[in-house]
């Protein structure tokens, strides 16, 4: 029997592991890659910048470049020349892998790689998948998303330079419907982000002393709603306290000290900065709720985390969670300090440990790795032609 050639999947990305300061998206996008990596008929290449950091120009210290990552792909590190991704170095490598690829995954909504990636596959008609991670959904949804007049003229760019065989990749049904609007004509497939879910989890103390523990873990940036959720923690009793976990521009985070600072809030609010690992565990655990104040979330995996270490969630209507009270899990509300406080309110009374657990067994029924990886195969060889398969190398 003749062997299949293996698909090559090109992933483009602006940043790409180990620049974790970038948030959920690099968490998700290398599980991906990982996946893929371990199933049989594929290979994967990752082109991506040198960029470590949103807030800062720092670049990645790598110690091989293109680096082989342990599920055995190799990821180019293109040298980054200015903002977060501009970088010629990709602009001229970015042809001939594109020609080398069976399928080209793009990442990120509005950065540099994009419409060059959109020519590419274009002019040498390579099938595109393209993941924009909530970016188009942001600037539809959250009136304070900054350059908006500028973003819907680069969508619209990007709506006439499409290739003939793309398919928007959407995490969940609200950035599939904003994405069908802004590009119509264009296939959307529907494939939820999948995270690990640990094993086991250290023993807790719900509510210690009396305390209510909030946490709040994200990027420290306007859109998660900390603007939201820093007067609805002032307007709660005095045992409700809010740990902050994340990193952010220098300008923002002073500003929301600031706003800590005139509410009265010193002796209630704790900055950790960026966290994890066991870190990022013991962030889930050693809280009582976790709190996604968003303006905007195409998929906001940090709740399914949260979920995922049997921590109850409070988010808002605008991340896609509706299911998190059908669940028995948390409550989605509104997004103003007194729908947040009331959600509040109504958890410190309820029986959060079997809550947390409710969400925890949903994770693992509906969000597991390997389910997300094989939408990612079907995608892949649909684009291409290829028969379907689900076998995954030993």
């Amino acid at each position: 029997m003749t062997e299949r050639t293996p698909l090559h999947i090109l992933h483009v990305s602006p940043s790409f592991w180990p620049a974790v300061a970038y948030g959920g998206p690099i968490f998700s996008t290398k599980a991906i890659t990982d996946g893929i990596a371990n199933r049989s008929g594929f290979v994967i290449e990752v082109l991506t910048t040198d960029t470590a950091d949103p807030n800062s120009a720092a670049r990645l210290e790598l110690p091989e470049n293109p680096l082989t990552l342990p599920a055995g792909y190799k990821v180019r590190y293109c040298r980054k020349l200015a903002g977060r991704s501009i970088s010629f170095e990709m602009l001229w490598r970015l042809v001939s892998a594109v020609r080398r690829a069976d399928v080209v995954h793009l990442t990120g909504p509005y950065n540099f790689p994009v419409i060059p990636t959109l020519i590419a596959c274009r002019l040498t008609g390579t099938p595109l998948v393209w993941s924009p991670r909530g970016g188009f959904q942001a600037t539809e949804q959250w009136a304070g998303s900054p350059k908006r007049r500028v973003k819907k003229v680069f969508e619209k760019l990007c709506a006439a330079l499409a290739p003939s065989r793309m398919v928007l990749h959407a995490t969940a049904t609200m950035e599939a419907e904003t994405s069908s609007r802004n590009f119509p004509g264009v296939d959307c497939a529907l494939i939820p982000n999948a995270i690990d879910i640990p094993e086991t989890l250290p023993s807790r103390t719900w509510r210690p002393g009396g305390h209510l523990r909030l946490a709040f873990l994200s990027r420290l940036h306007p859109k998660k709603g900390l603007d939201i959720l820093l007067p609805t923690l002032a307007a709660l009793p005095s045992h409700v306290t809010l740990d902050i976990y994340g990193a952010g521009e220098s300008a923002y985070l002073a500003e929301l000290k600031s706003q800590i600072e005139r509410q009265g809030l010193e002796r209630r609010v704790r900055f950790h900065g960026p966290v994890s690992g066991a870190a990022k565990t013991a962030a889930f655990t050693n809280c009582d709720l976790f709190v996604l104040p968003t303006h905007s979330e195409n998929f906001g995996i940090v709740v399914a985390e949260s979920l995922a270490h049997g921590t109850p969630v409070v988010t808002t209507v605008n991340a896609p969670w509706e299911r998190i009270e059908s669940e028995g899990c948390g409550c989605w509300t509104e997004a103003t300090p007194e729908a947040l406080a009331e959600a509040i309110c109504y958890l410190d009374g309820a029986d959060l440990a079997t809550m947390g657990a409710r969400g925890r067994n949903w994770m693992k029924r509906d969000f597991s790795v390997a389910g997300m990886i094989q939408k990612c195969t079907d995608l892949y060889r649909d684009l291409t032609g290829a028969p379907s398969s689900t076998g995954v190398s030993q």
